[in-house]
C-alpha cells in the first residue's frame, strides 16, 4: 500500500486531468505517480477510461455535448476544428461504441437510471401572509416590494416585529439585492428573514441556511446577521455563512473585510481567510479556511476536500433535491475529495465518486442508494 497523502494527491491530479486544468508539470507528476505501482495505474486507467468520455458525450447539455464531440475528435486524431453534423455524430457514436464494448454492464446500468438535474434559480417571497414566486435569478428587493405593495407613508408606523422573508427550496438558489446595495446569494434550502423596517440606517436580518454576502461598507451602520447559534456583526465585508438549522454547527468564513462573531458569552474578531465554527456548546473555534472550498458553490463549483461522504451527500441532497441512503455506517465516514462543475447532473457526480472511491451508487427517482463495491 502507498501513503494516504500520495493517494489524495494522485486523486487531485486525476480530477484536474478530467477537467483539463492540468499544467505540464502536473502532467509529468501524474505520470510518475501512475507508474509508481499497479494500484495507482489501475485507478488512473479506471478514471480516465473511455466510459467516462461516453458519459460526457451523452450529456443533455448541448454546449457540453458539442465540446465533448470536439474532445473526442482531437483524441482520435481527427481534425482539431470540426463542424459537428449528424453524419459525424453517427460515425463517432459507432467509434465510441467500439471503444466501450468492454463496459456494457456499466453502460446499461447508467442508461436505466433517471437523470437528476442540478438545482436552478427559484425562490418565493412572503409578505403579509401572501406568497410571491420570484422570477429570473435575481431580485432587487426594494423595487420588488414597491411593485407589490402600496408605498408606506412616513406617518405610518412600522412594527419592528413584522418580517418579510425569502425561501429558497432544495434544488434552488437565488440572488438578492437589498436596499443598502448589499448582495446576497442564497443556497439551496435557505431562508432569509428581513425586518419590515430594514433600511440603509437599520441593517439587520436573520438567516437559516447558507448565504454568500457582499455587504456594502458603512462603519456608522454595521450590518448584523442573526443565526440560530451566532450573531455576526459585519463592517463592509465579503463572507460566507453556513447556518442550517439541522446541522450541528454554524460556519462563518471571512473572505475579506472585518467581522465580529458572538455566541453566548464569547466574542471573536475574525481575520481574513479564517473560519469561525460554532457548535452546540456555543463556543467559537477559529482556524485558517480553504476559501476555494468554502465559497466554491457561489462560483458554480462543487468542491469538497477530505470531507466525509455523509457530509457531502447531505449538502448534495439539498442542491439536487435527493435523499441519500447509506448501505452501512462505514460509508458515512469515508473521506472524499471532489471538484466538479455545479451545473453537472448528479449522475456525473455519482460516476466520478464511483471511479475515485470504489463505491456503487444506484439512483431511483429522488433516492440515492450508496453501497461498497466488492471485488
Amino acid at each position: 500500500m502507498y501513503p494516504e497523502r500520495k493517494l489524495k494527491r494522485g486523486k487531485l491530479l486525476l480530477l484536474k486531468k478530467l477537467t483539463e486544468e492540468l499544467t505540464p508539470d502536473e502532467e509529468k507528476e501524474l505520470q510518475k505517480w501512475a507508474d509508481e505501482n499497479t494500484a495507482n495505474r489501475e485507478l488512473a486507467d479506471r478514471v480516465l477510461s473511455a466510459a467516462f468520455l461516453r458519459h460526457a458525450i451523452l450529456d443533455k447539455n448541448k454546449e457540453k455535448e458539442k465540446h465533448a464531440w470536439q474532445q473526442f475528435a482531437e483524441r482520435t486524431g481527427l481534425r482539431k476544428r470540426l463542424r459537428i453534423g449528424p453524419w459525424l455524430q453517427k460515425i463517432t457514436v459507432a467509434a465510441t461504441v467500439c471503444l466501450i464494448c468492454g463496459f456494457s454492464y456499466y453502460y446499461y446500468m447508467y442508461m436505466d437510471e433517471p437523470v437528476i438535474e442540478p438545482g436552478s434559480p427559484q425562490a418565493v417571497f412572503y409578505m403579509a401572509g401572501k406568497a410571491y414566486p420570484l422570477e429570473d435569478n435575481t431580485v432587487n428587493l426594494n423595487l420588488f416590494m414597491k411593485k407589490i405593495s402600496k408605498p408606506i407613508t412616513e406617518s405610518k408606523s412600522i412594527s419592528p416585529d413584522l418580517y418579510t422573508h425569502i425561501d429558497v427550496p432544495n434544488g434552488g438558489e437565488y440572488h438578492i439585492i437589498l436596499e443598502d446595495s448589499t448582495h446576497i446569494h442564497l443556497n439551496s434550502g435557505s431562508s432569509l428573514y428581513i425586518p419590515a423596517d430594514f433600511s440603509p440606517a437599520n441593517r439587520s436580518l436573520s438567516l437559516a441556511g447558507e448565504a454568500y454576502l457582499e455587504v456594502r461598507h458603512d462603519h456608522l451602520h454595521p450590518f448584523t446577521i442573526h443565526t440560530e447559534k451566532a450573531d455576526i456583526r459585519v463592517l463592509g465585508t465579503t463572507l460566507n455563512v453556513e447556518a442550517y438549522e439541522d446541522d450541528p454547527q454554524t460556519t462563518v468564513t471571512l473572505v475579506k473585510g472585518r467581522v465580529e462573531v458572538s455566541s453566548g458569552k464569547e466574542k471573536n474578531i475574525l481575520p481574513e481567510g479564517y473560519s469561525a465554527v460554532i457548535g452546540k456548546d456555543r463556543l467559537i473555534h477559529t482556524a485558517p479556511a480553504d476559501l476555494y472550498e468554502r465559497t466554491a458553490w457561489h462560483d458554480n463549483r462543487i468542491v469538497f476536500v477530505d470531507r466525509t461522504l455523509e457530509d457531502i451527500m447531505c449538502k448534495m441532497g439539498r442542491w439536487y433535491d435527493i435523499t441519500p441512503v447509506f448501505g452501512n455506517d462505514h460509508l458515512r465516514s469515508l473521506r472524499i475529495t471532489v471538484d466538479i462543475d455545479r451545473r453537472d447532473t448528479f449522475n456525473q457526480l455519482a460516476q466520478l465518486l464511483e471511479k475515485m472511491n470504489e463505491l456503487h451508487i444506484r439512483i431511483t427517482r429522488n433516492k440515492v442508494l450508496l453501497s461498497e463495491t466488492h471485488n
